[in-house]
């Protein structure tokens, strides 16, 4: 299995670059599973919501998507299914769901924190 940096995701859920859109979908097309590491979604959701402005329900939409391609195993599924879930309904970071949902998935809450924002998830 062959793991995707964030600049691939960027380039087939944006097509900005219509030629690296059309290789990230033959890939995808190829038969191969795929290794999407939890650094990454955080990195991809950083770079859609800075630097292509796409608002929080886009993203909770695509990250969505993302989970049912069969292709794509995503690090820490579960925990990043919880995190979206939190990020949807709560006015909270999407890297603070993910620690959060990480932190549940070990067994390992409270998630202890100085951040307010992340306070107003259950289990920080």
């Amino acid at each position: 299995m062959k793991g995707l940096d964030t600049n691939l995701l960027v380039r087939w859920l944006v097509r900005d670059a219509p030629v690296q859109a059309s290789r990230v979908e033959r890939l995808l097309e190829s038969g191969d599973s795929f290794f999407i590491p939890v650094t990454v979604l955080i990195e991809l959701e950083w770079v859609l919501r800075s630097r292509y402005q796409v608002p929080k329900e886009r993203f909770v939409r695509l990250l969505g998507n993302l989970l049912e391609v069969s292709v794509l195993k995503l690090q820490h599924e579960a925990a990043i299914e919880r995190a979206l879930q939190n990020y949807a309904t709560l006015n909270v970071d999407f890297s603070d769901c993910v620690h959060l949902g990480i932190c549940s998935e070990s067994g390992c809450l409270p998630f202890l924190t100085f951040d307010k924002g992340a306070t107003r998830l259950t289990g920080a």
